[in-house]
């Protein structure tokens, strides 16, 4: 976390990476996803965020409506399941 910080801080700062701290950096990230338990948590917290994003649209639209938005009335990129239902979405 402590790499990172230090990366986004150059990068927004417009400051340039050298190519030992992009290395560094890269390593430390091939580490983490190497531990089993860290990776699963980091495809939660993804999909958690993904889960996140399309109850707010779905909420927002029936704000906006006043009701219960129809399925063709959002856009939305899949049926909501997460990607795990087979039902041909496209996700």
């Amino acid at each position: 976390m402590t790499k990172h910080r230090a990366v986004q801080e150059k990068e927004q700062q417009n400051l340039e990476l050298t190519q030992a701290e992009i290395e560094g950096y890269q390593q430390d990230e091939m580490a983490l996803y190497e531990n089993d338990v860290i990776r699963r948590f980091l495809y939660a917290q993804r999909e958690f965020h993904h889960l996140h994003h399309r109850v707010s649209q779905y909420l927002m639209k029936t704000f906006e409506y006043g009701r219960l938005p129809a399925p063709n009335e959002w856009k939305h990129g899949g049926c909501g399941c997460g990607g795990n239902c087979g039902c041909g979405a496209g996700h």
